[in-house]
């Protein structure tokens, strides 16, 4: 069978083999001699029987189901029989995983888009590195805490850094939830179609490991590159309607991001002194008295 999954690398041929950027996201946490006993934990962790749950493993089910036909529906790989069934185990485990979470819309892109390059169990994992190392649980929370801190951080960082495109959003009342929920929620994959998302990983691998490796910052310049990038090309109606245009070559903030500067000391702290009952940051400033 032809592959139709990422063509990161020639000598590929088939589904499910990994490409040799999904095994680099690997072994940035994982020890690459122990895949095939992880390969045996994913089959344990997809075949587990979770006593008394049967109505939460139905509403997972089926909320998992709706949401397969909307994962990159014009992508080949996606509409076979066999990409649809892997991707509805990698979702269903991904859920089981964390129990108390489960599937969340959003989930979907991401693990799809690390299923794109990989088998299932690599793809499992690569997703739980970063599920992990980003705190994504924050996000999919009931009433999505994980939300309001990172859209109050970006808003912050935009006010500081692109004032004159803060002050524009505030004159023609544009919400950053408006915008920014999908990219949170899917890690950007929900915005950047797959194929670029390709293009853009197999250059240097600029976005998944570095994802990986510098977490949240990472993010948050590239997204800031993207408002900088959208403000040089665009001006007022268009530049809000690009906002959330699913065509703009997000491979063009990578430059940028690259050579933004942000503190990371002080990203560190409002990360960590974000309040979720209250929705807001609790830092104490010290004067070294």
């Amino acid at each position: 069978m032809k592959r139709t999954q990422c063509n990161c690398d020639e000598n590929i041929k088939k589904d499910f083999d990994n490409c040799s950027q999904s095994l680099e996201w690997l072994v940035i946490h994982y020890d690459i001699k122990q895949l095939d006993n992880m390969r045996k934990d994913y089959q344990l962790l997809c075949n587990i029987e979770i006593a008394d749950q049967q109505q939460w493993i139905t509403k997972q089910r089926k909320q998992i189901e709706r949401d397969l036909m909307r994962t990159f529906p014009n992508e080949p790989f996606f509409q076979s029989k066999h990409g649809k069934e892997a991707l509805q185990r990698l979702l269903f485990t991904i859920a089981i995983y964390d129990i108390g979470v489960g599937f969340v819309q959003g989930m979907n892109f991401l693990a799809g888009a690390l299923l794109f390059h990989s088998e299932e169990c690599v793809a499992f994992w690569n997703y739980v590195t970063l599920y992990e190392r980003l705190q994504l649980r924050d996000i999919y929370l009931e009433n999505l805490p994980g939300l309001s801190k990172h859209i109050q951080i970006i808003q912050l960082l935009c006010m500081s850094q692109q004032r004159k495109l803060y002050d524009m959003f505030l004159k023609n009342n544009v919400q950053f939830e408006n915008f920014c929920i999908p990219w949170f929620l899917s890690m950007l994959a929900m915005v950047i179609p797959i194929r670029s998302f390709v293009r853009i990983l197999s250059n240097q691998n600029l976005v998944i490991k570095p994802m990986i490796l510098s977490r949240w910052i990472f993010v948050y310049k590239l997204i800031l590159s993207f408002l900088q990038n959208l403000e040089l090309i665009c001006e007022g109606p268009e530049l809000l309607m690009e906002l959330t245009s699913k065509t703009y070559k997000w491979n063009h903030c990578i430059p940028l991001a690259n050579n933004l500067n942000l503190d990371k000391k002080f990203i560190d702290l409002m990360l960590e002194s974000f309040d979720q009952d209250k929705q807001t940051f609790l830092i104490k400033l010290y004067n070294g008295n």
